[in-house]
């Protein structure tokens, strides 16, 4: 759960006025995201979903903007960012890039075989990301974290750590192992496709889908691999 920045009502009227709006209430959301500040506006008589976007460039949170309005171009349902009245995406808001959002009323979908067919939904949300990304270049997408490059870097950021000496070689020779095999079919994937980032109306059909902060490029396999083991378990 996460509030790592306050915004006081000050900030919020300052950054509502962006955006032509008049503050009415702010409200602090730390039990929604593990990694930004997010908060609940009433503004002008309307709900809103305002992010403050935590240990991110400007650039950074460009990138995901962009993507998002791509996916809604190709009517993948993302939630629409408001742009503030001077036409920009992004907000500075106390110290960090915000964003902003309409309030959706929508439920967190359930992984467990109690809504199969919500499941379903989200497999095929994935498959219409997939094919929306069709064609997008590596260089387009954000940089991918758990990349062999980037688990190759890891590694030797702590490979003498002698508490973790031992096991050192075994990943080295797993890393080494993976860069051998051919390569598999890649471009856009999310990685982050579990149930509370998928939103879903009363009656189970798909709202929107959510959070692309860790969106790269990858294998499709291992987006699928993810989807697997956060939907398809059975426990209650």
């Amino acid at each position: 759960m996460a509030l790592r920045t306050p915004l006081d009502e000050a900030e919020a009227r300052a950054l509502c006025a962006a955006y032509g709006l008049a503050l009415e209430s702010i409200e602090p959301l730390p039990a929604l995201g593990t990694v930004n500040s997010n908060f609940r506006l009433r503004a002008s008589g309307r709900t809103w979903f305002l992010r403050l976007n935590e240990g991110k460039r400007d650039e950074d949170v460009a990138g995901e903007v962009a993507l998002v309005e791509r996916l809604r171009a190709h009517d993948l349902p993302t939630p629409e960012i408001v742009r503030a009245q001077d036409g920009r995406a992004i907000v500075p808001a106390a110290g960090r890039p915000a964003t902003l959002f309409p309030w959706i009323d929508a439920r967190e979908a359930q992984p467990n075989a109690k809504e199969p067919a919500t499941v379903a939904l989200a497999g095929a949300a994935l498959g219409r990301l997939h094919r929306a990304g069709w064609g997008m270049r590596a260089e387009e997408l954000p940089r991918n974290h758990y990349s062999l490059a980037a688990l190759e870097t890891r590694l030797e950021s702590f490979a003498d750590d002698l508490r973790v000496a031992d096991i050192v070689p075994a990943l080295r020779y797993e890393l080494d192992r993976a860069r051998r095999r051919r390569p598999l079919p890649s471009g856009l994937i999310h990685q982050d496709l579990f149930p509370d980032n998928v939103l879903v109306d009363g009656g189970g059909a798909l709202v929107a889908v959510l959070d692309f902060e860790q969106a790269t490029y990858g294998a499709y396999l291992y987006d699928v691999a993810v989807a697997i083991n956060a939907w398809c378990w059975t426990g209650s």
